[in-house]
């Protein structure tokens, strides 16, 4: 578990560290309004990855956890890669009647990369030092692209090249890696066995969609109803709380095979063990959240290096507003996987969904009456619920 956490540590690392150099140059040189046509571009790029990516991401790694026959193992990296494969084709032949040219060759090309991206291989088989060094490369040959090529907001394709180009050669390699060190070849899967599948993950499938309905969306929404400076100004504010808030996963990733062995085990240390690292996980982030919050002058005068009071005045505000909920945030996401553990992923799904539909609407609703602060309290309540209805379900239903 500890080489696990580490690589993962990398990986969180490398999150953190390249954004606050990412961060400041896309908006210096894009401008606020330019940023926030960037984001609103990626946020398409990772709706359409959530939908393909299905729950895999999720009930892959577990069930490879458990399986220790190699031929069992090849047959369920190819049940999977084929049953996003469908999607994938089926997203694409919609997707280009709905965008440009230029944007839909862009997302198909991710969106392949991000098939062929066999990371929860890794994650299912506890060795994350390979995914962890491309994790780092990525994001370094994602900084070079932006620091070369993107010069003003005139270079805004070069940015949204720049996101998914890494992406595309990352998935490359990390297929070569696996055919080369597991001697992994495709197996013929039945269309019984896709439909299946499809059927055993459907709750995760859902429960992520309504994720990013209180998540990815949100930019979406601003940009749509007001422009893309306000989509802007919000979209930083949220990067700085994902940013914080993605410290979590190094735990929760962590923690999860640990928890898994435990709760087929003895579910009664189990329970014990969950709620000893839910209050410490708590306990973290509220001190995160201020140590966030003291230093937010500091990251949007010096890291981020924006000039115009009105505009740090409004990213502060909005993100004191949103780390109100970073600790239900980071326990949301531990109690998710605890439930996908417990095989009670209908409860997630139930949850995420009917907050995440809410969030659409309220969001939608209170950017037309009360701007981006409206919507800003509507995705900090929302997280709030969430972590809390899926804790006290992820406790209840240890049995």
């Amino acid at each position: 578990m500890i080489k696990n956490f580490l690589s993962l540590g990398v990986i969180q690392l490398c999150n953190y560290l390249t954004p606050l150099i990412i961060l400041p140059l896309l908006i210096n040189r894009l401008g606020i309004e330019g940023y926030g046509e960037y984001c609103i571009f990626i946020s398409k790029l990772i709706l359409c990855d959530s939908i393909i990516g299905y729950g895999f991401r999720v009930s892959g790694p577990t069930q490879l956890s458990k399986i220790n026959d190699e031929s069992k193992i090849k047959y369920l990296i190819s049940e999977i890669f084929i049953a996003k494969s469908i999607i994938f084709l089926c997203i694409s032949s919609m997707l280009i009647f709905l965008i440009n040219e230029y944007q839909f060759i862009l997302l198909v090309l991710y969106l392949f990369g991000r098939i062929i991206a066999f990371e929860w291989v890794f994650e299912g088989l506890t060795q994350m030092q390979i995914p962890s060094i491309l994790h780092v490369i990525n994001k370094i040959f994602q900084l070079i692209i932006i620091l070369i090529f993107v010069k003003d907001f005139q270079d805004i394709n070069k940015a949204f090249i720049a996101y998914t180009l890494p992406f595309i050669i990352n998935g490359l390699i990390i297929l070569l890696i696996i055919k080369k060190k597991y001697s992994f070849n495709f197996k013929k899967i039945t269309i019984n066995r896709i439909f299946e599948r499809y059927k055993n993950d459907f709750n995760v499938f859902i429960s992520q969609l309504g994720t990013n309905l209180y998540t990815t969306t949100n930019v979406m929404i601003i940009g749509m109803v007001t422009n893309n400076y306000n989509a802007g100004i919000y979209a930083t504010a949220e990067k700085i709380y994902r940013l914080v808030g993605s410290i979590s996963q190094l735990f929760i990733k962590s923690l999860y095979p640990y928890l898994g062995r435990i709760y087929t085990e003895n579910k009664e240390i189990y329970r014990k063990e969950l709620i000893k690292f839910s209050y410490l996980l708590i306990i973290l982030f509220i001190i995160i959240s201020a140590l966030t919050y003291f230093v937010l002058p500091f990251i949007t005068n010096s890291i981020l290096g924006i000039e115009k009071y009105e505009q740090r005045k409004i990213i502060r505000l909005l993100c004191l507003v949103l780390l109100l909920s970073l600790p239900m945030f980071a326990l949301g996401g531990l109690s998710t996987y605890q439930l996908v553990i417990q095989n009670k992923s209908k409860i997630i799904r139930n949850i995420v969904l009917l907050f995440g539909f809410l969030n659409i609407i309220l969001v939608y609703i209170c950017t037309i009456y009360f701007g981006i602060f409206g919507a800003s309290i509507v995705v900090s309540l929302t997280i709030f619920f969430i972590g809390m209805g899926t804790y006290i379900n992820s406790i209840k239903n240890v049995n």
